[in-house]
Order: structure tokens, then sequence, then C-alpha cells
């Protein structure tokens, strides 16, 4: 029993650091080696991309949590040797941990875009943002990436409430949960 919860413990680890690592690779890109956005946009273009980088690493995670026929097959590998160095058992548990960092990633990534948003609305008429807009309504709800965004966030809120009455509703939370597939299509 210590020694599963120790392989659960080393998994988190490696988690928690592989989304240090996209965070910060996208992070210092943008500050470092992306100096005409950066000299507009600041930090907050910054934490935008390294946030949006660990999201695509934790929604493609998030999925193989829930492919049973990826389950199926990775229990059979060695006749079930890899079941002691991959807790399968607690992917309902990990599922829900990588919702809830969805969920925490998606609100700074949209805080950071907020921020964006105002800056370009704010800054000098440029002709490299020209095609966002120029007022904040362009550019939140007139531009592909910021009605695609609201939907996205829209669709998180109605999948991390129905995960609350899942037990008492759970047709509700399973029709909701497949809106998954439209989130994962606007990503």
């Amino acid at each position: 029993m210590v020694r599963h919860s120790k392989i659960k413990t080393v998994w988190f680890v490696i988690f928690v650091l592989m989304n240090i690592c996209l965070f910060m690779y996208k992070f210092l890109q943008y500050r470092y080696y992306r100096q005409d956005i950066f000299s507009q946009l600041g930090y907050c273009v910054c934490f935008a991309r390294g946030t949006a980088e660990a999201l695509k690493f934790n929604v493609a995670f998030l999925l193989l949590t829930v492919s049973r026929y990826f389950l199926t097959n990775i229990r059979d590998i060695g006749n079930g040797i890899i079941i002691k160095y991959i807790p399968i058992d607690a992917f309902p548990t990990i599922h829900l941990m990588l919702g809830i960092t969805i969920y925490v990633l998606s609100i700074i990534h949209t805080l950071a875009h907020s921020c964006n948003y105002y800056r370009i609305s704010k800054a000098e008429t440029s002709e490299k943002y020209a095609f966002l807009g120029s007022s904040l309504k362009e550019l939140w709800l007139e531009s592909t990436p910021g009605y695609t965004g609201i939907s996205m966030m829209i669709i998180l809120l109605i999948t991390g409430i129905s995960t609350i009455y899942k037990h008492k509703y759970y047709s509700f939370f399973f029709i909701t949960h497949q809106l998954s597939l439209m989130f994962i299509l606007l990503l």
C-alpha cells in the first residue's frame, strides 16, 4: 500500500513538473525571443501563451484517462506488470484533478487575454493587430479568438457545474460532458 502511494506521488510530481516546464517554455519564449510581441503586450502575452501550452498537455492527458481502449491495452502490457508502475485504478481521481487544472489554467489564460485585449484596444493604431479590431467589444465578441474563447469557458462552466450533481442527475452530468467534444474542437 505504501509503495502504491509512492507511485502516485511520483506521478503527481511528474505531472506538476510537466505543467511547470511547458508553462515556462512558452513564457520565456515570448519574454525573450518574441520581443516584437512582448514590447506591445508585455507579460500578459507570456502568461496567455504559457497557460495555453499547459492547457494543450492537460486536455490531451484528460482524453487518455477516459479512453477505455487505452486503459484496457495498458493493463494487458507485460501481463499486468505495468499496472504496478502506472496508477490506472486512480484514473477517475486523475481525471477530476485534470479537470480542475484545466479550469484554473483556463481562467488564468482568459484573464491574460483580457489584459492583451485591453492593451491592444488602448494602443496606437497598429497594422499588425488591425484584423482583430480596435475596441474591446470587437476584440471579445466579434473576433474568432474572442467568441471561441467565450464558448470554451461556457462549456467548461457547464461541465464543471454538472460534476457537482453527478450522483443525483447522472444523465445531466453525462450529456454535459459530451460538450467536451465541442471544447476540444474549439481548442
